[in-house]
Parts: C-alpha cells; structure tokens; sequence
C-alpha cells in the first residue's frame, strides 16, 4: 500500500509537470510575459531594499560622527515655530540667563566629559571676488568642534587654539560653500568677506 501511495503521488506530480510544460509551450507569449513580471518584481524588490538600506547606513553614519555620547546645552530650547513680539511671554530667551565661558569650563573639567565645544550661531553674507551670497548659516565654534560635533576636514586645516585666543579672522568653510564661492578653484588660503569683513 505504502509503495503504490508513492508511486501515485510521483505519477501525479510528472503528469502535472507535463500538462504544465505542454500550456507554457501552447502559451509562449502569456508566458514569457509572466516571467518577464515576476523578474521585474524581484528586481524592484531588491532596489527598493538595497535604497533603504543605503539610506539606514548612511544616517547611521552622520549621527554616529557627532557622538553617541555628545549632549548639547542651550540657553533655551529651540525648535518648531517660535513667534516673538518682544515681550518676556513670547520670548522665553529674554528670561533664560546667557551661558558663560566659564560655565563651559566647568563641564569640561568633569571626569565623564572628553572635550566641550562653544559655539556662537547666526547668519549672513558672505561674498568671494564679485559672488556675494545674502544668507549663509554660520557659527562661531571653539577649535574642539570637530571632535565633539563631528566631521573632517577635507583640505587645509582647523584653526588653533593659539588663533582662537587671539580671535583670528581665520575660517573653516564647508563644501557646499566651496563649490559656491570658489567653482573649480582650491579655495584654501584665499580671502573671503564674512559681513563685510576679510576672512
């Protein structure tokens, strides 16, 4: 009983196998076409992962170069829409005392904290030999900053802390600003003016 089971069910599966082959051969356009779906679908399948992984891995990349372990202190919390008429109501800043230089040392001195990074932050022009641009995001920062906030540097070099003491014009600029003032051309020892001012 149980060999004839088995040989039924090996008949079966041939005979199925036949009539199989016998309709993509009556059928070869219907066919192909199939085929030719499912190929597809697995190829936009296997783009569609392979994009959202490359995105996973590359935010994994810019929120692991600023730190897993970097906190940030701010005079007030900042975010959303924030509408100010001048009043201490309005603007919760008016009533939040400014952070100190000294009051970073502190922090750093802790046994836990590496290094702190100050930083000054606002926007402006900044204009190169006729290209001027009306407003560009910029900050003031200590010469820590890459350490704690991350990033490298591509050419050239940071600013020293002989240079920070000493409130150097000097500046680090990103790529972005590069290709902006400088298309084609090396822009590391060049001057460039930061409101108005040579950098």
């Amino acid at each position: 009983m149980i060999g004839t089971r088995g040989g039924s069910a090996v008949t079966r599966m041939i005979e199925g196998s036949t009539i199989a082959l016998d309709s993509i051969r009556a059928n070869k356009v219907r066919a192909a076409l199939t085929i030719l779906g499912v190929a597809i679908g697995v190829m936009v399948v296997i783009a569609m992962a392979s994009a959202i992984t490359g995105i996973n891995l590359s935010i994994t990349r810019i929120l692991e170069s600023a730190g897993p372990k970097t906190f940030f202190v701010q005079r007030y919390f900042s975010g959303g829409l924030e509408i100010s008429d001048g009043s201490d109501e309005m603007s919760p800043w008016r009533r939040m005392p400014p952070l100190t230089v000294q009051e970073a040392e502190l922090l750093r001195n802790l046994p836990a904290v590496r290094d702190v990074n100050l930083g000054e932050y606002t926007n402006g022009p900044v204009s190169f030999e006729g290209v001027e641009l009306k407003s560009v995001d910029m900050a003031g920062m200590s010469p820590s900053w890459n350490q704690v906030n991350g990033g490298e540097i591509l050419a050239g070099r940071n600013f020293t802390p002989m240079e920070y003491a000493a409130g150097a014009r000097v500046v680090v600029i990103n790529d972005k600003l590069a290709e902006s003032l400088f298309p084609g051309r090396d822009p590391v020892g060049k001057r460039i003016k930061i409101f108005g001012q040579p950098f």
